[in-house]
């Protein structure tokens, strides 16, 4: 049952990181599409900061994860 919470808790930030990560690709198309061009500086911040710590997170996991095998 672990595992499973572990799997689902893994899908949920990888999704939230992906998520982040358009939103923010989207906002540097050009104008017109989507919401492009319309965030705030400050957002685009929250926007990589979220993706970077998750990603940070995902990998020391991953490298724990290793040692501990």
């Amino acid at each position: 049952m672990t595992n499973l919470l572990a799997q689902h808790r893994h899908q949920l930030l990888t999704a939230v990181r992906c998520s982040s990560d358009l939103a923010q690709a989207i906002n540097y198309l050009p104008e017109g599409f989507l919401w492009a061009g319309k965030l705030e500086k400050w957002h685009i911040g929250v926007l990589g900061t979220v993706s970077s710590i998750i990603s940070l997170y995902q990998a020391c996991k991953r490298i724990t994860h290793q040692k501990s095998k």
